[in-house]
């Protein structure tokens, strides 16, 4: 319920009591007039329609004998006489071939109805329409049609004057009340008398009121002396208690403010304590809760009872779990929330084992170290969580379990030692083949034909070992450094490209790559080797995988850019070979994966992956689309560069890379 406000409220009891006498009664009597507006419009509207009823019963016989033998004028008359009623603005006949008799009532009403009044007179009355039938003979219709403004400006004239006697009785009623009113309660302003005597400590003086005041407020004021004499020997006690607390608050909030130090009255420098001690406990409050909020980790303490009584917000995003669903819980419930969210095999061993892990664990000064295990959760995603438990001595805080997202740090882990293993395992293949044939030359004797056979597989699994090493090395140093070793340079591609392609060697008896080029320049801001590099292994893949020949071609694409940007370049190589699935081209950018597996077509695996990194760290993109059989197009899209300033012109933009 909405409260009134406060300035609009008489400030004396004798106004707030006389006020809300006099709402009361406007209200009842605001009541009493809709009732009887609402009474009167049903009865007078009901009215009319029965009058309306019983004047078409009366006129209907002499319409009748009239229509029958055609005498109109009769008819007429009669409609006329009918309209005399103040009920009725017209009455109407009309026959059957469309003859119309009418007759018309146009004076105004003595009152004027508002428009309300009169629309809504009019919605809730309708015509009386009445068949002229003689014989099983239809001879037309007697329409009678309400005069809706007098109607309505009858009820307006009645509505008046029933809220004029309605003002005059509120009027009549304020006036009455206000005397015993003012009577019975005016007295109570002594009591103002009453606590000056209470402040200056002094015995509290009688209130006195009229003998016919209510009998609640003689009984109050005798309330009130008897508890004055009770707040007198309060003070003496409240005046040590507080110096007590006073004391105590100073010794909480060291380096309190001069005012609250220096203050003479007790209860202000407690209460600009008090203060400070509320500032400084939100202060740490909000730390702590900022803390918590932006800490990847989640938490979850337990008072003494073992029940939860905080919840992080990291530890709800992490579990799933509203935290409403886990203040209060028990150890048991956490158990079951976190073991839900794992696969069978791997759940977790829970709270008893962790604290026994714990003490078995203990440091070498006694303290307890919190203990750790790691689970694999399905939901509300796949993530690898390091749950820890420490244990506490409080009340409020007797444990806490934590959760630490570990998922990029077991994904790294587990790159690693896949990459290891396939790295190994590609070295160890050629070494294996070295081996081999350099155990052979030690071990037989052979022809310096089958020698020079074997000396030249040597010869070329050691390349392979050796590109298999450079290519290592290089992705390695591309990831170590991001690009800090690159020298940016603005250049035309419509100048580089020619030369890139120039340069390459294609296969024996393999034509050129073709080439389309732009015709403006285009500029982008790269390194000159780099995209050298990516460029001469996406052409060296081209060739590789198209074995049966084919043309391979190399052209220039331009994107034009949204909302303002400068759009994109694109460098895309083309081939007419082998082709791959969608999975091989969903893998194609991993490490040591080719899409050729039965390993005639040779290579390492790594090139598209340097090819990949370089393009990213310039800031563009690789994109690939294959069809088994019908060729591959790699596309490498660069951000477009703005033109060169001509030499000498002063300039901000210097290489950001590698300066």
């Amino acid at each position: 319920m909405t409260r009134p406000p406060i300035h609009l409220l008489p400030r004396s009891l004798v106004g707030r009591v006389f006020a809300l006498y006099s709402v009361t009664l406007l209200g009842f009597v605001a009541i009493g007039l809709l009732l009887f507006y609402r009474y009167q419009l049903s009865v007078e509207l009901e009215e009319a329609q029965l009058r309306a009823d019983a004047l078409s019963a009366v006129i209907q016989p002499a319409v009748t004998d009239s229509a029958v033998i055609g005498d109109y004028d009769t008819i007429h008359r009669t409609l006329e006489s009918a309209v005399h009623h103040p009920s009725f603005a017209q009455a109407i006949f009309i026959d059957l071939v469309g003859g119309v008799v009418k007759a018309t009532r146009t004076d105004a009403p003595a009152v004027p109805p508002p428009a309300w009044l009169l629309a809504t007179v009019q919605a809730r009355l309708y015509d009386t329409n009445m068949p002229i039938r003689v014989g099983g003979r239809d001879y037309g219709v007697l329409r009678l049609g309400f005069a809706a403004e007098r109607i309505a400006g009858g009820l307006w004239q009645q509505t008046r004057i029933a809220l004029a006697l309605g003002l005059l009785g509120v009027v009549g009623g304020m006036l009455l009340i206000r005397w015993p009113l003012v009577r019975w309660l005016g007295k109570l302003s002594r009591v103002h008398d009453f606590d000056e005597a209470m402040r200056h400590d002094g015995a509290p003086l009688p209130i006195p009121s009229a003998e016919d005041a209510p009998l609640e407020f003689r009984e109050t004021f005798e309330v009130l002396g008897r508890a004055a004499a009770s707040v007198r020997g309060q003070r003496e006690q409240a005046a040590v208690s507080l110096e007590a607390l006073r004391r105590v608050l100073e010794d909480l909030t060291p380096g309190m403010p001069a005012a609250a130090a220096s203050a003479t009255d007790d209860l202000a420098a407690i209460s600009l304590m008090i203060s400070e001690l509320v500032r400084r406990l939100r202060e740490r409050g909000e730390q702590l809760d900022a803390i918590f909020a932006l800490s990847a980790d989640g938490f979850v303490s337990f008072n003494a009872q073992g029940q939860v009584n905080y919840v992080s917000p990291a530890f709800t995003l992490l579990t799933g779990q509203p935290e409403t669903d886990l203040l209060g819980a028990d150890e048991r419930a956490v158990e079951r929330l976190l073991n839900s969210l794992v696969d069978a095999p791997m759940r977790w061993r829970g709270f008893s084992a962790m604290r026994l892990s714990g003490q078995t664990e203990a440091a070498a000064d006694g303290v307890a170290l919190p203990t750790r295990d790691r689970i694999e959760t399905r939901r509300p995603a796949r993530r690898t969580l390091e749950v820890a438990l420490r244990m506490g001595d409080g009340q409020v805080i007797s444990q806490v379990l934590s959760l630490r997202d570990v998922t990029h740090e077991s994904l790294v882990d587990q790159m690693k030692s896949e990459f290891l293993s396939t790295a190994a395992h590609e070295l160890r293949t050629p070494m294996a083949s070295i081996f081999g044939f350099v155990e052979l030359l030690l071990r037989r004797k052979m022809t310096p034909e089958k020698q020079a056979d074997v000396l030249e597989t040597i010869h070329r699994q050691s390349a392979r070992m050796i590109a298999i090493i450079n290519e290592l090395l290089d992705l390695a140093r591309i990831e170590a450094r991001r690009g800090q070793d690159f020298v940016l340079e603005t250049l035309d591609l419509n100048l580089l490209l020619p030369e890139v392609l120039h340069d390459f060697k294609p296969p024996q008896e393999r034509d050129t790559p073709g080439v389309d080029l732009l015709p403006l320049p285009v500029w982008v801001r790269v390194d000159r080797n780099k995209l050298t590099q990516a460029l001469v292994n996406v052409l060296s893949n081209a060739y590789k995988y198209s074995p049966e020949g084919g043309a391979v071609r190399v052209r220039l694409l331009r994107e034009a850019g949204l909302d303002g940007q400068a759009g994109r370049i694109g460098i895309e190589v083309r081939d007419a070979g082998i082709g791959m699935t969608a999975d091989q081209l969903a893998r194609v950018s991993e490490r040591f994966y080719r899409a050729d597996a039965s390993g005639s077509i040779a290579g390492t695996g790594l090139g598209m992956s340097i090819v990949k990194e370089i393009i990213e760290l310039l800031g563009g993109t690789l994109a690939l689309s294959s069809h088994q059989g019908a060729g591959t197009s790699v596309t490498l899209w660069l951000p477009r560069a703005s033109a060169p300033r001509p030499p000498g012109q002063p300039t901000s933009d210097f290489l950001s890379l590698g300066a």
